[in-house]
């Protein structure tokens, strides 16, 4: 090996380089060249044809459905609802989420009020609770039902004792009819008492008949 450095890659000292020299560094340049060159090649082929084989699981969505009924009667969408109804929401047995709330919009527009249902929980057996309540409405109002899987934003509190206004549980009432005003007092006293005025007046009415009556009197008796 020493024989073959001294020959063909060591350069003397005096500088100058002999052609067995030249031709040795020219190979070896040439040979790494290639070498890389292969390397390459076989790393690209293996990238781009490499076939890797794993298993991947699909990622879904839980499913959160529920069924409404009014006043005993399945409805597909609530509508527009007048006076007092029974609505009743349960979960559909295609539901795959553990728990879930509905939001129940009430009106349209500048008069649209929402309500959040307590929690639908899945218990040990797989069932659903439902939740039923009441809605009274003084005029006929657009009434919808929107099932949402989680958790609300009201249930927290809800649970810690601090019911929100718009918090809906089973058994609830929604009174959206306003209060009649309760009719004055005074009115029945217009309508069966007589007035002070009217009082003076018969008073008057009385002693203006007991004058005339004095007078015919007294007339009768001049005439005897």
């Amino acid at each position: 090996m020493k024989k073959l450095y001294l020959e063909y890659f060591k350069i003397s000292e005096n500088g100058k380089i002999t052609d067995k020299v030249m031709l040795g560094r020219v190979i070896s340049t040439v040979a790494i060249i290639l070498v890389c060159t292969v390397l390459m090649s076989i790393t690209a082929f293996a990238f781009f044809t490499s076939d890797a084989s794993s298993s991947v699981t699909p990622l879904t969505s839980a499913s959160f459905d529920v069924d409404i009924a009014v006043n005993g009667s399945n409805v597909d969408v609530v509508g527009v609802l007048d006076g007092t109804k029974e609505i009743k929401i349960s979960v559909k047995d295609t539901s795959t989420a553990t728990t879930g709330y509905c939001v129940v919009s009430v009106g349209e527009g500048e008069n649209l009020k929402q309500y959040i249902t307590q929690q639908f929980i899945r218990d040990e057996n797989g069932n659903y609770n439902t939740v039923t309540f009441t809605i009274n409405l003084a005029e006929p109002t657009l009434v919808t039902v929107e099932a949402r899987w989680g958790t609300s934003s009201l249930y927290a509190g809800a649970v810690a004792g601090n019911k929100p206004a718009n918090y809906i549980e089973n058994n609830d009432e929604i009174n959206l009819v306003p209060n009649l005003s309760t009719p004055p007092a005074q009115s029945e006293n217009i309508n069966n008492e007589p007035s002070v005025e009217n009082n003076e007046a018969e008073n008057g009415n009385q002693t203006s008949n007991e004058d005339e009556t004095e007078n015919q009197e007294n007339n009768e008796q001049i005439t005897e």
